[in-house]
C-alpha cells in the first residue's frame, strides 16, 4: 500500500459537469495555462488566449481580471507570495510583478523562443523550458537569464527542481532529462514510458513522481536514478501534477 502526502492530477477531459460551472471572467475561449495559489483563499492564473492575469481571494468563487495586459501570449506562471510573480511567455519574455499583477516590467530574449514550463526553488534561483528545447537559468529573480545546453530541441514540457542543485525536465518525444550541478549539464535518462511526461514532483532529493498521457505515471525513489512505470488507474493523459507538502512518499505493506 502506498503513503503518501495528497497529490492532485489534472486531466484533459473535464470532469463531471456539476462539479464545475463557468466563472466570470473566465470565457468559453480561455485557455487556463496555469494556476498558483498562494494561501487558502488567493490565487492567480493566467488566460493564455486573452492574455490576462486572473486573481481570486475567495478561493476561485469568484475571479477579477488584473488590468495589466500581455502583449506576449503567457504560458507559464509562478508566484512567491501574493505580490511577486513571474510569467513565463511567448517570444523569450518574462513578465514581473511586486504589487499582485497591478503592474509588471518585463525582460525578452526572443531567441530563446516560446516558453513553456517554469520553477523556482527560492526568490532568486530558477529555470524555465521553451519550445524549441531551450533551458535558461536566473539567479536574480528572472532579471536577467541564461541559457543552459539542454541536448535536445524538442519542446520543453515540465521542470522541476528539488534544490539548486538536482532537477528534472521532461520534453516531448519521450525526452526526460536530470542534471546534478544546476544545470551546467543536463543528461537523459531511462524511463519505462511510451508517451511525453506532462508533470514532474519530487517529495525530497529521492522519492518523486511523473505523470503523462495516456495516463502514465512513473516513480522514482533514488533520486530519478531509476523509474518504475506504476499500474495505470486511468488512460485519460494527466497534463499537470501538484502535490501538497514536502514529506516523502513512502512504500508500506
Amino acid at each position: 500500500m502506498l503513503r503518501a502526502l495528497p497529490f492532485f492530477l489534472l486531466l484533459s477531459t473535464a470532469l463531471h459537469a456539476q462539479q464545475w460551472q463557468l466563472v466570470t471572467p473566465v470565457k468559453t475561449r480561455s485557455e487556463l495555462a496555469s494556476v498558483r495559489m498562494v494561501s487558502s483563499t488567493t490565487g492567480y492564473t493566467i488566460d493564455r488566449v486573452l492574455g490576462f492575469v486572473l486573481k481570486t481571494t475567495d478561493a476561485g468563487d469568484s475571479w477579477q481580471r488584473m488590468p495589466y495586459n500581455l502583449i506576449d501570449k503567457p504560458r507559464a506562471l509562478w508566484m512567491w507570495d501574493d505580490q511577486r510573480g513571474i510569467i513565463a511567455a511567448n517570444s523569450g519574455r518574462f513578465y514581473r510583478t511586486t504589487n499582485g499583477w497591478t503592474s509588471a516590467n518585463s525582460v525578452s530574449q526572443p531567441t530563446f523562443g516560446n516558453m513553456a514550463c517554469i520553477h523556482f526553488v527560492d526568490d532568486l534561483l530558477g529555470w524555465a523550458g521553451s519550445e524549441s528545447g531551450r533551458i535558461v537559468h536566473t539567479t536574480d529573480g528572472g532579471a536577467t537569464w541564461t541559457q543552459q545546453t539542454s541536448g535536445t530541441t524538442n519542446a520543453m514540457l515540465a521542470i522541476h527542481f528539488v534544490d539548486a542543485q538536482l532537477g528534472f525536465a521532461s520534453a516531448t518525444g519521450q525526452v526526460l532529462l536530470r542534471t546534478t550541478d544546476s544545470g551546467a549539464t543536463w543528461n537523459a535518462i531511462a524511463a519505462p514510458i511510451t508517451f511525453n511526461m506532462r508533470g514532474i514532483h519530487f517529495f525530497d532529493a529521492l522519492n518523486g513522481l511523473a505523470v503523462g498521457l495516456g495516463g502514465e505515471i512513473i516513480r522514482t525513489s533514488d533520486g530519478g536514478e531509476t523509474w518504475t512505470l506504476q499500474a495505470p488507474v486511468t488512460t485519460v493523459s494527466l497534463l499537470g501534477l501538484h502535490a501538497q507538502g514536502t514529506k516523502r512518499a513512502r512504500h508500506g505493506r
